[in-house]
């Protein structure tokens, strides 16, 4: 994704219609490079059937990630 690695993120805000209580939510926008490399993930890949899917599995990923080196950094 070197060429134009640019993902659009949209801030949203929900109201949970039980609770009141309201959460944070987060469109991804899909295209440009980030869709042909999530295009290519899905096609090449039986484990992430669709955007969604793969984008959720490297956004735990992710987090897991960061979790393990906050859990480093604060051990010392």
């Amino acid at each position: 994704m070197a060429e134009n690695p640019k993902v659009t993120f949209i801030k949203q805000e929900y109201e949970n219609s039980e609770t009141g209580v309201k959460v944070p939510g987060v469109t991804v926008i899909v295209d440009g490079v980030f869709r042909q490399v999530c295009d290519k993930l899905i096609a090449d890949t039986k484990r992430e059937p669709d955007y969604v899917k793969l984008i959720q599995d490297a956004l735990f990923r992710g987090i897991n990630e960061l979790i393990e080196e906050h859990k480093q950094a604060h051990a010392e």
